[in-house]
């Protein structure tokens, strides 16, 4: 009889060894588990703050290049801080009309600007901490260049636009055959 009081006191014994060390072996997964996911929700706000201040950076890019890429080349003017063009209004009009183009060439005028830190589209504001502005137009073999660089505090946006002529609609000869 006092074997088996000793077996079943030993038992249990184990038994509560076992889950004490279950416990502690669940808590060290579980701080670790812990330090992983709060070193994941770090990392998610450190991208997510490179994406909130500089996706307007290239957000602008997109935005310039698209101005300018209706632009004509003889209206650029360029000086430290400033470029304006002119650009055409509606050059593209929509394909129901059997036409690709509008060869009206109404153009507006547009100006970028830079002045105490922030970039102006037309006297509106369009990028904040911008440290610098650079347009350069160059001609490289036949093609006519129009680079830009522009810096916000910790990364630049650079691209080039070949400028090209727009021409007027030539007419169309009819022939007798």
């Amino acid at each position: 009889m006092q074997r088996i009081k000793y077996s079943m006191n030993t038992k249990y014994g184990f038994s509560i060894l076992e889950v004490l060390l279950a416990i502690f072996v669940l808590g060290i997964l579980g701080v670790s588990l812990m330090k992983s996911i709060s070193a994941l929700k770090a990392q998610n706000y450190k991208i997510q703050h490179f994406l909130v201040t500089n996706a307007s950076l290239f957000e602008t890019q997109l935005f310039i290049n698209r101005h300018l890429s209706s632009i004509k080349p003889e209206s650029i003017i360029i000086a430290p801080n400033n470029i304006s063009w002119e650009q055409y209004d509606k050059l593209f009009i929509d394909t129901d009309k059997g036409e690709y183009m509008d060869f009206s060439l109404n153009a507006t005028k547009a100006n970028l600007t830079l002045q105490n830190d922030n970039l102006y589209f037309n006297n509106a504001i369009l990028l904040h901490n911008v440290k610098s502005m650079q347009f350069v137009r160059e001609k490289i073999n036949s093609h006519d260049i129009l680079s830009y660089r522009i810096c916000s505090t910790n990364i630049c946006i650079a691209d080039s636009i070949i400028l090209e002529k727009v021409r007027q609609k030539m007419p169309t000869i009819k022939t007798k055959i």
